[in-house]
């Protein structure tokens, strides 16, 4: 039983320590803001979750650069998909950390100019560089085609 649901089970280990057909019988796999942090890096991931067989994916990311999101996946076809953009914060430990993660939403290195207006919108609350930003949101939804019996 999950927060008093008994009919979701949450597997809280890590994702690269799982054999995708132990989620064969799953109707839903959700995956949100996770599977870039991964060590096998996104594509990987996101194939492996492909791979388990289940009846439906549900991914919520941020767009990642060169990336593309495949509509039709082996079995899978997207069912629904929407991007949105939200007010956020980001708190970060150091400044330098503060700058990579600007480089890597944009895809590559920051000028020295985009860095200083970085900077410039920087903050310090509760030991840690905070910057009021937006963030693109995007989520995912495919469906295993009703023809597929089994994976493989």
């Amino acid at each position: 039983m999950y927060r008093g649901i008994d009919w979701i089970n949450v597997d809280h280990r890590k994702w690269e320590e799982i054999q995708s057909f132990y989620f064969r019988d799953h109707d839903l796999i959700i995956a949100c803001n996770s599977l870039h942090l991964l060590k096998p890096g996104f594509e990987q991931s996101l194939a492996k979750v492909f791979r388990t067989g289940a009846k439906n994916i549900f991914v919520i990311n941020e767009p990642i650069p060169d990336v593309s999101i495949p509509w039709a996946y082996c079995d899978y076809t997207m069912f629904f998909t929407k991007s949105y953009e939200e007010d956020c914060s980001f708190a970060y430990h150091h400044l330098d950390e503060v700058l990579e993660h600007h480089a890597y939403k944009k895809g590559v290195p920051l000028s020295e100019r985009e860095a200083l207006d970085i900077k410039a919108r920087l903050s310090f609350e509760d030991d840690h560089f905070c910057i009021k930003d937006k963030a693109v949101v995007s989520m995912y939804w495919w469906q295993r085609n009703p023809e597929s019996k089994t994976w493989g």
